[in-house]
């Protein structure tokens, strides 16, 4: 016998479409769809009346974008973030020392509106902005990328083979030489003077 479909199958079917495309979308690559289960259960969505005016009106929008921070914390989330991480979805560090090892979004703060998405890659301690980037830093928190390279140790990448020699000239300068400063201001005087 053929199941009817319902008003709640429509709006689901509606919902799922437009995830899809709003993760389709150039730009939003960082983005994975978020599973219904954890879209129904209401303890995922606390603090966020808090946050957003019109709350009730707001709340299919909120839901696949806000609780993105929380939704990749969890087995199913980070999951998918594999997956993406896995197809290259992120990019990739353009660090000629990280040799093109995948890279996992990341916020500086949990909190909305203070700093836009960066990217971490396993090797590299600083975090960089993607080039053209306006994603919200929060959507993803500070925790996600170390607990992903956590959860999955395995994406650990082996220590890069190429090792960076400050040099001057050709000349290898020790880091913390007692003459580095001297070094550098003098070879800025011989380009200045464009002796060589």
């Amino acid at each position: 016998m053929a199941r009817m479909a319902s008003e709640g199958d429509e709006y689901e079917e509606e919902e799922e479409k437009w995830s899809q495309w709003f993760c389709g979308l150039p730009g939003n690559e960082y983005f994975c769809e978020i599973n219904l289960a954890y879209i129904e259960d209401s303890f995922n969505l606390y603090g966020l009346r808090a946050m957003v005016s019109n709350y009730q009106d707001a709340l299919n929008i909120i839901l696949d974008l806000t609780g993105v921070c929380n939704y990749v914390m969890l087995s199913h989330g980070l999951d998918a973030m594999l997956k993406k991480f896995r197809d290259g979805d992120f990019g990739f560090c353009p660090r000629a020392l990280c040799d093109g090892q995948p890279v996992v979004p990341a916020g500086m703060y949990d909190e909305p509106k203070k700093a836009e998405m960066k990217y971490v890659a396993h090797l590299v301690e600083d975090l960089p902005i993607p080039h053209g980037c306006v994603v919200d830093g929060a959507y993803f928190g500070s925790t996600f990328p170390h607990l992903f390279f956590l959860t999955y140790s395995n994406l650990e990448p082996p220590p890069s083979t190429h090792l960076y020699v400050p040099r001057v000239f050709g000349y290898k300068i020790h880091r913390k030489g007692p003459n580095r400063h001297r070094l550098a201001t003098t070879a800025a005087k011989a380009l200045e003077n464009g002796d060589q």
